[in-house]
Parts: structure tokens; sequence; C-alpha cells
């Protein structure tokens, strides 16, 4: 009867070996069914203990683990998925609690051996190489070459599947390996946009866009402005009809300053190439986003084309943040048509939605741009540059990157370099001392603090 029970329950537990690969016969196979089980009973308990908190409990549970897995991994790994799959958790437990090195690496071994194993024996391959590149990362730190190599398989062969996890390692891998020359901005560039991809696709999911904010901050040291344009010249016409891609790379041309950069040419390529893609983006899925843009891209080059985008925009702004940058657009067509009073409205009412740098900074740059209306002014017009910094401060503290901040800056200084010396004549009939609160008129109406160059 026992005998017959046990033969029931072999058969049935082999069932359940659908992919095995080298289940034992006989009595080796009773221990493997014996060990397997064993295995899983201490691992389930032992886990639940020490994700709960009660890591001194979950861990000698887990120990009493260890012989069973020990067993089943060396003799009969494609019996159950399981063996290769929390298998690899406990490895990682025994790892992360390992004060002997030698101990330690031996662990490690085994544990890089055990997703091979599992692409071997159980087939999903991409993901035993997602979990191999990231065990990798945090194990084998310095094997940039080895990390990059299992993500970027695993990447190949995931796609869209790929984990958020496994992204964030894949170009961190990236970036230490051109660090050490071995890859260049330009291969970093490209694989971002692979990359981002996968990010839009599962945007929604947890995880992804945090990742995405990691990845960027990793990156931003390659992302220059001469390589995205490159880049993306390079690319526009294989993906001109790939929205996704149309969006992130309009997104990247604006946050990289690409539009502002101080080498005229390279501006003025990046100008024709972002006209491209928005244009591009726009015939595909007329939003608010392809409107305002074209409304930029139209500023100062046809401002009655400019006004039509922006007023089709109008129609289709629902967020706050669109409402800002509606705003933002309009403000830097006023500039363009020098009506600076306009533009101060406009960056008022974005500044009335949200602070940001952007509505700051066209107050500024409209108050700076007034000086030759301002000359009947005690100092000539030059107290606007005093107020003109003022909102250039104000919009450096707002800023969001680094790199805008240090923008600002250069706006910062250049205006400085405009203030009144000391020693001026109109300083001393003016009465004017560093640090004095004064009043600038024109048509601009606010208080400023003098600041005097000596």
């Amino acid at each position: 009867m026992k005998k017959g029970l046990l033969l029931g329950l072999l058969s049935l537990f082999a069932l359940s070996f659908t992919n095995a690969q080298n289940c034992l016969e006989g009595d080796d196979s009773l221990k493997c069914m014996q060990s397997i089980s064993v295995f899983d009973a201490y691992y389930r308990s032992g886990h639940s203990q020490y994700k709960n908190g009660n890591k001194e409990a979950g861990l000698k549970t887990l120990e009493s683990a260890k012989a069973d897995f020990t067993w089943a991994f060396k003799n009969c790994p494609g019996c159950k998925k399981n063996v290769l799959v929390n298998g690899p958790t406990l490895l990682k437990y025994y790892i992360d609690n390992e004060a002997d090195e030698t101990v330690k690496n031996g662990l490690i071994d085994t544990l890089l051996m055990a997703y091979d194993m599992r692409a071997q024996y159980w087939g999903d391959e991409g993901k035993a190489m997602m979990y191999k590149g990231v065990a990798l990362a945090k194990y084998r730190k310095k094997d940039y070459e080895g990390q990059f190599a299992t993500l970027n398989k695993a990447l190949e062969l995931q796609g869209n599947s790929m984990s958020a996890v496994g992204l964030q390692y894949y170009m961190r891998s990236m970036i230490y390996l051109v660090k050490d020359k071995k890859k260049t901005c330009e291969e970093i560039v490209t694989e971002y946009v692979r990359v981002s991809d996968i990010i839009q696709v599962n945007r929604e999911k947890k995880g992804y866009a945090a990742a995405e904010k990691s990845i960027l901050k990793m990156i931003g040291s390659c992302l220059k402005p001469a390589i995205l344009v490159d880049l993306y010249e390079k690319n526009f016409e294989a993906n001109k009809t790939n929205l996704d891609w149309l969006n992130q790379a309009k997104g990247m041309i604006k946050a990289k300053n690409c539009l502002k950069v101080e080498d005229e040419e390279l501006k003025k390529r990046a100008g024709v190439i972002y006209q491209k893609i928005v244009e591009a983006a726009h015939d595909l899925n007329p939003s608010f986003a392809s409107a305002i843009a074209l409304g930029g891209v139209f500023v100062g080059k046809d401002d009655a084309k400019a006004k039509a985008y922006i007023d089709q925009a109008d129609s289709l702004a629902s967020s706050d943040e669109e409402k800002v940058e509606l705003y933002n657009t309009l403000a830097a067509m006023y500039f363009n048509q020098k009506k600076f009073s306009q533009v101060r409205t406009q960056a008022r009412k974005a500044l009335a939605v949200k602070k940001n740098n952007e509505s700051y900074s066209w107050i500024a740059e409209a108050y700076g741009a007034s000086q030759p209306r301002c000359l009947d002014m005690k100092l000539g017009g030059v107290e606007v540059y005093w107020i003109s910094v003022d909102y250039l401060y104000k919009a450096k503290s707002v800023a969001e990157t680094e790199e805008e901040k240090a923008h600002i800056q250069k706006r910062i200084n250049k205006i400085s370099s405009f203030f009144p010396k000391a020693d001026d004549p109109k300083v001393f009939m003016m009465g004017a001392k560093e640090g004095d609160t004064v009043q600038v008129s024109c048509w601009i109406g606010e208080s400023t603090t003098v600041r005097l160059k000596k």
C-alpha cells in the first residue's frame, strides 16, 4: 500500500516536471523529490520571515534549506523550476551574510552558474540573463564588460519586457565603459533611444518612470547638443513615422538646450532637425505638445504661422504644465516682436500657474532689452540690468537641472557686466550706494538693489 502510494506520488511529481531534462530515476528520484520538497518548505518559510523583518529567524530557517538545495542543485537542477528560480534568492541570502571573502566568492560563482542553468533547463534565457547581469553589477562591481555583455543579451531577448532595474544597470555598465574608453558617448545616446522606447511602452508600470530619471542623470555628461543633433539627423528618416521616437527626440533637444547653443552653425542645424521632428509628430498625431512646439519653431520666422499654431495649442491645453508652456511660447513671440510689456504679461500668467525658470527668464530678458527705451532714467537706463539680474536669480532658484542653472548663470554674468562702475559720475550725482533700494521707472515700475562694479 505504502509502495503504491509512493509510486503514485512519484508519478504526480514527475508530471509536474514538464521541462525536466535530468531527473534521476529509482531511489535517486525519491531523494530528488524529497530534497526539493524540503528545500521549498524551508525556503518559503525563511523567505517570509526575512521579508517581514525577522532576519535572524529567517536566516536560521533558510540555513535549514541549504543541504537539500545543494543536493538538488548538484544532482537534479532540471527537475523542478523552483530549484533555479528560488535557489538564486537563497544564495543571495548566504552571500549577503557571509564574512569570509573566499566563501563569498564561491557562492557568487554558484549564483551566476544558477542563472546559466536556468536558461539551459527552463528556456527563459532573457529573464535569466537579466537577473545574471544585475547580479554581476551587485557582486562583480568592476566587471563592466561582463555586465554589459550579459544585459545586452537580455535586452535583445526580452525587448519591451526588460525590467526597469535591468535597463538601469544596462545603461550604467555602458557609462563605466565610456569612462574606460571602451564605449563612446555616441553609442550611449544610441542605446538610450532604444531603452527610452522600452520605457515609454511600460511607463505606467511601477519603476519605469523612476528608471528613466535615473538613466538621464547617469548619462547626462554624454548628452551634448552636438552628439544629439548628429544622432537625430542620422536617424530622422528611419523614425519619421515613429511617434514615440519623435516625441523623445523633441523633448531631448529642448531639455539639453540644443536650440540655445552659442555655436551658430550647430544652433541652425538643431533648429532645422527640430522643425522636421515636430512637424512629423504633428502630422502623425496633432496634439497640444506638437502644436505648441510648432508655434515655438515659427516664432521669429513667421509670426502669423506661429500664432496659428499657438491658438491651436490653446484649444488643446488642459493641464497646468501645458498652460505654462503656452504662456511662455507667447512670451517668446512677443519678445521677438519687441512687445516687452506683453512678454511680462504672458510670463506672469505662467508664473501664476506654476513657478518656473523660463517665465522668470523671459521677464529678465524683456527688462534687459528695454535699456534703449529707458534712456531718460538717472543712469541712462542701466538700472534695468539690476532688476533683470534679480529675475535671473529667481529663475536659477527654481531651475530643475544643473545645466539649466549653468545656462542662467551665464546670462547673469553677461548682464552683470553692464552694471555701472562705482566711480561713474552719474552714480555719484544720483547718490546711489551699493545695496541701496531704488525704484526702476520707465515701463517697469519695480524696485531693485543697487549693484556697482569696482
